[in-house]
């Protein structure tokens, strides 16, 4: 059997594979014991006698021609030289045991297939009496030992017994905590706002059985103090759903087991379950990704065919995207799973596609199955198809991650169709930001992985975890426990500090507040031994000094609690600063994490303890939802980090003052342009996605609307909520003095309603304004007006619809007037303010504090999560918005004060409605 060992020098890995042990001198004395056995026997005991004994310089089964009911016992002294922790593993099937001087190190007992467990112990200088025992009863036989000091992997015990102590600094490799019991198998988890991560597993904590009561197992962890708040949900089993994080920091699950339609939204601020509408495919093994408008985007799935849609949070609901066809990757996986393999256990694709949101707006699609595609959920145009840019491969089970604006890195994998199939170690980085995307090759891992997972690290690195090199599921295998990192600047990959327990098949890794790193989970086989209810958390070296200590991290203070792309924020952060960086809180499944993506913010230093920065304006690469920012310092140690919200109120709060919806910003049903795509917000530009300049309409410029080439076609579905349609309708301005001849119609329910004459570059603008009471589908239609399609660009300038008037308001506003001392108070604070209908409390708004400076221990959120021990806290003694998401009727209210500080509580307020959060 072939081992990886790692020998330093200067303190530069080199990896060598080493597959004849040196001819030296044999040392170990053993003994081959004849029985059947469950757990370790007592070798002491009385009629325990050898059948064999000899001489190995290995530790392993080939000291014996038996394969089944047999027990081996290897015995020596080693010598210790220098003073330190020693970790010894044994990875075997069945049980095993070592012992340092009678002392159990290592205990992995018991009947179960190949499982490594690994212990330590700290050894001075000196001799000590090493033991491994070892049985099999039946089925596969694997013995494997070896032990390491600070070096990341483990190496096996030499024969002359005297072992090394390979003194590594943390600020080279980092260090793994201990291992930390989970309540079940963490197959899937999310980063809440707060820093506390929610994890779960199916209606078992160690399987996923189907056909079962529809249930999850749950729950809420604590990184800093780890500890767990159970939070199951009783109606939904989550197991290989779907999941996004939304703008609001609100967790989306969609589909799970078995072929499930169903949607669940976790809510962080009262960790509760919502049930939320269905969706219109059943879908298992699906990726979902969070769009630049909010929605959330459901690709390939099991059950779901080549069909994918869309959900939005503001309506709740979902609708069909069926320009986004999937049947090439249905194919492709067929291809792919069809493809016989003589290797048991080995992995199998299953639907989760490596996407992720471009800077134009679209999703790129590139793997795991051979032909990448871009797809347009939002603006609805046809598939771009991009070939097979790294040839007829695939990468089933490899990762992939935006590290950059605009950068992909694609990292391992396997393809089944190989013989056998294994894991291999291919980087290709993707660049997306210009009209086509680039492909080159990156420096390959030290090590071949599938199955593992890749985090963005806040200094722009990436940390890849796991996974395993023979490329099987539900297995422990060939598992690759040191981790490494990938420096994109520089193109290379270091090999830092080895895990404890494997992570492979439903392991999962997020990014901590902190800057560390969680990995958690793997197996749900029932009794398997590749079962892991554990997690680890990695300290990356740039949380250590050279000798080991923790490194002094930058301060940043307290920032806004929210920002939009483009804005510019002051805020205060330590001298010792250099940069600021910010990653995306997102949740990850089956080794892809979607919404995952590291972006730099540009700043300034103004010399005063404060810094201006200023975020990326584009809204495709500043994502909507929570990030965390952070300080850096020259070396590259991160501050903690600080919860910022991305928001797009010209999403969240539409700006006509009568509440219009612009018809750029919703689905639409169907779209055929006659020249590249139909464009939201800009004109047409005959190729791309967004490659048109501004709306503009004789000289008036107009920030929303619809720019269309002839013959062109939109559909909209009204759902009978709107009463009127209103636009302005012309020939582009970026055709005056040239071709183009155009007329427009409007069609409702199917009926036209409106067609005007031609125009051309000197017709004045036309409005219109029809009345789409009840309807339930518009269509725009964009036709030629001459007989030639020179030129033809339409504008639906600011095309929008007024919704049906409901009762009631969708944002209420509590403004405090004045305090009970002012002159004393340097915030305002409550405990709870509980709006009510028909005398019960609501709890279902989006609670936003504008303008104000909470602290993280007192948001706006806590003002309303029904929690007097808890508050609301502003600094800046702002008002708070309640947001239903539509119009509601409130007929009553009452508040808590906070239990402390009296002179901030509110003494006189004013509590407002808005329709629109314009007119109050």
């Amino acid at each position: 059997m072939q081992k990886i060992y790692h020998i330093l020098s200067n303190l530069n890995w080199l990896a060598v594979l080493c597959a004849v042990h040196m001819p030296v001198l044999a040392q170990f004395n053993y003994a081959v014991y004849d029985g059947t056995y469950d757990t370790l026997p007592d070798f002491n005991a009385a009629g325990m006698e050898p059948i064999a004994t000899g001489q190995s310089n290995v530790i392993d089964v080939s000291v014996t021609s038996q394969t089944e009911t047999f027990a081996l016992v290897f015995e020596r002294d080693i010598t210790i030289s220098a003073s330190g922790e020693y970790i010894f593993s044994a990875r075997s099937d069945d049980g095993s045991k070592i012992y340092i001087d009678n002392t159990v190190v290592v205990d992995n007992d018991g009947l179960h297939g190949a499982t490594t467990v690994t212990g330590s112990i700290n050894l001075t200088p000196g001799n000590y009496a090493l033991r491994v025992e070892f049985f099999e009863k039946y089925g596969g036989e694997v013995l494997e030992v070896g032990y390491r000091t600070d070096n990341p992997d483990f190496q096996p015990i030499p024969p002359d017994g005297v072992l090394s102590h390979a003194f590594v600094a943390k600020s080279d490799v980092g260090e793994w905590g201990a291992v930390i019991q989970w309540p079940h198998i963490a197959i899937t988890a999310a980063n809440l706002p707060d820093g506390r991560v929610l994890s779960w597993s199916s209606t078992e904590t160690n399987a996923f059985p189907s056909g079962g009561p529809e249930f999850t197992h749950a729950s809420v962890f604590d990184p800093q103090s780890e500890t767990f708040t159970n939070v199951d949900n009783n109606f939904h089993d989550m197991f290989c759903a779907g999941i996004s994080s939304l703008e609001n920091g609100v967790i989306l699950a969609s589909g799970g087991n078995p072929d499930d339609s169903r949607a669940t939204a976790f809510d962080p601020a009262t960790l509760s379950w919502i049930p939320r509408a269905e969706m219109l495919d059943r879908r298992w093994y699906g990726a979902n990704i969070t769009l630049p408008n909010g929605r959330v985007f459901s690709t390939f799935a099991k059950s779901a065919g080549n069909r994918s849609e869309m959900y939005d949070p503001a309506t709740n609901s979902w609708s069909a995207t069926p320009n986004a066809n999937m049947q090439t990757l249905v194919d492709e996986q067929n291809g792919i799973n069809s493809a016989p393999s003589g290797t048991p256990g080995v992995l199998g694709q299953e639907w989760w596609s490596h996407i992720a949101v471009a800077p134009q707006g679209d999703v790129f699609q590139g793997g795991p199955t051979q032909s990448w595609h871009r797809f347009d959920p939002i603006g609805g145009s046809v598939n771009v198809e991009l070939g097979q840019p790294i040839g007829d491969t695939a990468r089933m089970y490899g990762n992939a991650v935006t590290y950059d604006i605009g950068k992909v890195l694609l990292v391992g994998g396997a393809d089944r169709r190989s013989d056998p199939p294994t894991s291999v170690n291919n980087v290709y980085r993707v660049d997306l930001n210009g009209a086509s995307p680039v492909v080159t090759q990156g420096a390959p891992m030290n090590f071949p992985r599938a199955l593992s997972n890749t985090v963005t690290l806040p200094n722009g690195e990436v940390l890849v975890i796991g996974g395993n090199t023979v490329a099987k599921i539900f297995n422990d295998e060939g598992s690759v426990l040191p981790a490494e990192i990938y420096s994109p600047a520089n193109n290379s990959w270091r090999i830092v500090d080895s895990l404890s327990v494997p992570r492979n098949y439903h392991s999962t890794a997020l990014l901590l507040k902190d800057g560390r790193v969680l990995s958690a989970g793997g197996g749900a086989c029932g009794g398997c031994s590749a079962n892991h209810l554990d997690g680890q958390i990695f300290s990356p070296p740039y949380l250590f000094n050279p000798d080991g200590s923790l490194a002094t991290r930058p301060t940043l203070g307290n920032t806004p609690v929210q920002v939009e792309a483009g804005d510019e924020i002051i805020v205060p952060a330590s001298s010792d600063t250099v940069a600021f960086t910010m990653v995306r809180l997102s949740g990850t499944s089956h080794h892809l994490n979607t919404d995952q993506r590291f972006l730099p913010v540009t700043s300034i230093d103004n010399a005063d303890g404060t810094y201006t920065l200023t975020f990326p304006a584009n809204p495709n690469v500043l994502l909507l939802g929570n990030y965390w920012l952070f300080a850096l310092n020259a070396n590259g140690t991160p501050s903690l980090g600080q919860t910022l919200q991305v928001i797009r109120n010209d999403i969240a709060i539409p700006p006509s003052q009568n509440g219009d919806v612009y018809l750029s910003d919703m689905s639409w049903l169907s779209e055929a342009n006659g020249w590249g795509p139909a464009e939201r917000d800009f004109s047409n530009g005959e190729e791309l996605a967004n490659d048109g300049g501004p709306l503009v309409l004789n000289g008036t410029t107009y920030a929303k609307g619809i720019g269309a080439h002839a013959y062109s076609e939109i559909s909209l579905d009204l759902a009978g909520q709107y009463q009127r349609f209103k636009a302005d309708i012309g020939l582009d301005d970026s055709r005056d003095g040239l071709c183009g001849e155009i007329r427009f119609e409007v069609d409702v329910d199917g009926v036209n309603q409106f067609a005007s004459s031609s125009f051309i570059d000197t017709t004045p603008t036309q409005s219109i304004d029809l009345n789409v009471t009840a309807a339930n589908t518009l269509t725009l239609k964009v036709l030629d007006g001459n007989g030639a399609t020179c030129g033809d660009h339409a504008d639906w300038a600011d095309a929008r619809l007024t919704p049906v008037s409901s009762p009631g308001f969708r944002y209420y506003r509590f403004t405090p007037v004045k305090l009970r001392d002012g002159s004393l108070a340097d915030s305002v604070q409550l405990a709870e303010l509980a709006l009510q209908a028909d005398g019960n409390r609501l709890l279902s708004a989006l609670v936003v504090n504008p303008g104000g400076n909470s602290p993280a221990t007192a948001t706006p959120s806590q003002a309303d999560d029904n929690n007097v021990n808890t508050k609301w806290r502003d600094y800046n003694k702002g008002a708070l918005v309640y947001d239903y998401n539509a119009n509601t009727v409130i007929d009553g209210y009452n508040f808590s004060t906070a239990n402390n500080a009296p002179e901030r509580d509110p003494v006189r307020w004013l509590l407002e409605g808005s329709k629109d959060a314009v007119n109050w």
